[in-house]
């Protein structure tokens, strides 16, 4: 194809090829038609692909919504659109061969701070009953949700892939992305209350066990196809994290210092920060003197 091609066209060939999230796709979608407006709007005419992509137009791009005060995730999309963008093009001889390849520099985030006190009596909080707004199947599964990630520091999407072979509880022991951590006793009975419940959900599944170790309770249906998905099947990342986060609503509403808790927050106890030993679930409720205070880190 010749590099002459216009850049609206190769967008397009572009964002058809995307294998992502329809929220990714969007994202991709109107950050590549800002990128074609401005340079249309700089040379006046319909701009090919490279006109768009050369270094100093995209640089040009980026500096202009720095300058107009453009959020830094807004920046940061259009950022790694270009970088998509280019890399889609090289891959198929898109762009002159005697272009040099560049590399869009990623506005740095912003530094996410960590309550790791507040994790901790989150933590601590799960060792008791459901709150009264919270079925005690989900409940289950969201304690034993938090002491996985306080012991492991994974991430969500590396959790998905932990499998009931993958726990070792008479060890006290998981295994996560074939990383071997330990699980404190508290952790492994609060894992272990959660594989009984599962249990109780599987036989409620037409077929054989899926053998993930996170699994939905109740049915709901597929965010990106619509498809009714039936209680037993596993949970995505996304279904742990928007379950972490309704039920932390939750107790925020009774159990002071708990609201806002995130998961990096809670994923903060399993690693080993200032070269620290890594913290044990605590086994009785913080006092209030241990909540957070405003201003402190």
């Amino acid at each position: 194809m010749h590099p002459s091609r216009p850049a609206d066209v190769v967008v397009e060939q572009f964002l058809s090829s995307l294998d992502a999230a329809a929220s990714t796709v969007r994202q991709r979608r109107w950050a590549a038609a800002d990128l074609i407006a401005y340079t249309r709007g700089r040379s006046l005419h319909r701009p090919t692909l490279a006109e768009a992509l050369a270094p100093q137009n995209v640089a040009d791009w980026l500096a202009h919504h720095d300058e107009q005060g453009t959020s830094l995730p807004g920046r940061r999309a259009r950022a790694a659109t270009a970088r998509a963008l280019e890399a889609y093009a090289r891959e198929r001889a898109l762009l002159p061969a005697d272009a040099g390849e560049q590399r869009v520099p990623l506005p740095a985030p912003v530094p996410v701070e960590v309550h790791v006190r507040r994790a901790r009596r989150l933590l601590a909080v799960t060792t008791g009953a459901a709150p009264y707004a919270v079925h005690h199947q989900i409940w289950s599964r969201f304690t034993a949700h938090v002491h996985v990630l306080a012991a492991t520091g994974a991430t969500d999407a590396q959790l998905t892939g932990v499998r009931v072979k993958d726990l070792d509880l008479a060890a006290g022991v998981v295994r996560v992305a074939g990383v071997r951590h330990e699980l404190p006793d508290v952790s492994r009975h609060v894992v272990e209350r959660w594989l009984e419940v599962r249990t109780q959900v599987v036989r409620t599944l037409e077929g054989s066990d899926p053998l993930a170790c996170w699994l939905r309770v109740h049915p709901g249906h597929d965010r990106r196809t619509g498809a009714l998905a039936p209680a037993g099947l596993p949970i995505s990342a996304r279904g742990l994290r928007h379950s972490f986060t309704t039920v932390v609503g939750v107790l925020g509403t009774t159990v002071p210092g708990v609201g806002g808790v995130q998961s990096r927050d809670v994923r903060a106890l399993g690693r080993d920060l200032d070269d620290a030993r890594r913290p044990s679930p605590p086994t009785s409720l913080p006092t209030d003197a241990d909540v957070d205070r405003p201003g402190e880190p």
